[in-house]
């Protein structure tokens, strides 16, 4: 996405500050976005390659005890160009996370990798690893190993060996989701040194709004942060005109505890430090001020009222005896059974289409 489809409920999420990045070219192309409750020590859109940053495909953001890499990889189903280009990514990227490896530094990366791992990450293995379909491909798969192999742990893998559970369902498959024909392409990757940091990680099938559903990560209590300024040029989102709310995107504000503000004419100064903060998890802590306040949500349309029952059919049905064919002109004869209502409780359907001024003379002449 770009900054101008940004929806003000999505860029000011009480209590949290967000750091994005957008796409410089296709609009919805791509573009991720971290939010923190505690303002991290540094933040950076992408990873120093222009080739790659200009697709808004990586937030990092570094938390003190771990650094955070928020990815959308790129997919490889465009055809061989973009297989090459998903290759060069994973290069360029591995190359950046191991340098902080180097220097000791915890690393967590997250998002789509556009990857299934194993064959107990896809629905139909035979299916889709037989064909190398994108996603799928020895290449791909092959690089995960090779990433793990530097100093990560995959950690619903590490916590959850044998589940065949799935974060994503084709969407041109309107059976994917109700059958569970689907895939496991997010992933919360932990450098090995800090994984006995982690204390779970899920996948939440259950919460449907889109073709992926969330995955979690909790952490154990890590050391408070430092009072420190806020990381300056970052991506995050500055304080522009306001942005009409729309109630398309009320789900999302439930991933985040907290009650709503009401939104003032004109951005608020932003703070200037973060004082300590004790996390519980991964976004844990204290909530800080916010560099933008949350436009109320408008309240949903009162649906129209409902249409008036129709007539009892008991109360339309007629007693009158039929005449006999024999009794009428033939002429009159097709034209009558339309004046007539059926016996036995049913109603004719003709009279569904009469005119108002048609049902009365009909009921007059009955």
């Amino acid at each position: 996405m770009t900054e101008s489809m940004l929806d003000y409920t999505l860029a000011t999420i009480e209590g949290y500050e967000s750091y994005w990045s957008f796409t410089k070219g296709n609009k919805g192309y791509s573009g991720v976005v971290t939010y923190c409750r505690v303002a991290p020590l540094h933040a950076q859109e992408g990873f120093g390659v222009s080739e790659f940053d200009q697709e808004g495909r990586c937030v990092m953001t570094d938390h003190g005890s771990f650094v955070l890499f928020n990815v959308y990889f790129p997919n490889s189903g465009a055809g061989d160009d973009r297989m090459k280009y998903k290759v060069a990514f994973h290069e360029a990227f591995q190359a950046e996370v191991e340098k902080l490896l180097h220097q000791g530094r915890n690393v967590i990366v997250t998002g789509d990798v556009n990857i299934a791992h194993s064959e107990l990450d896809v629905w139909h293995p035979a299916k889709f690893m037989a064909k190398q379909s994108a996603g799928c491909s020895t290449q791909e798969r092959n690089w995960i190993d090779q990433f793990l192999e530097c100093g990560f742990k995959d950690a619903y893998r590490e916590l959850h060996p044998n589940d065949k559970v799935f974060s994503w369902w084709d969407q041109r498959n309107v059976r994917a989701r109700i059958c569970n024909e689907g895939w496991r392409i997010d992933y919360f990757f932990v450098s090995s040194s800090f994984f006995g940091q982690v204390v779970e990680s899920d996948i939440l099938t259950k919460i449907v709004g889109s073709d992926h559903c969330p995955i979690t990560l909790v952490l154990k209590e890590q050391p408070p942060l430092p009072p420190h300024d806020l990381p300056p040029n970052t991506g995050r989102l500055r304080a522009p005109l306001p942005i009409p709310t729309t109630n398309s995107q009320l789900s999302l504000l439930k991933f985040f505890p907290g009650k709503t503000s009401t939104a003032t004419e004109s951005a608020q100064p932003v703070h200037s430090s973060c004082e300590p903060q004790s996390s519980s998890s991964m976004s844990a802590a204290t909530p800080q001020e916010t560099s933008l306040p949350i436009s109320p949500l408008t309240a949903p349309p009162v649906p129209p009222p409902l249409p008036p029952p129709l007539p009892s059919l008991a109360a339309a049905t007629s007693t009158q005896k039929r005449p006999r064919p024999s009794e009428m002109s033939k002429d009159k004869r097709s034209n009558k059974r339309l004046k007539q209502t059926p016996v036995n409780g049913e109603r004719s359907i003709a009279s569904f289409f009469k005119s108002p001024q048609s049902d009365k003379q009909h009921s007059n002449n009955r």
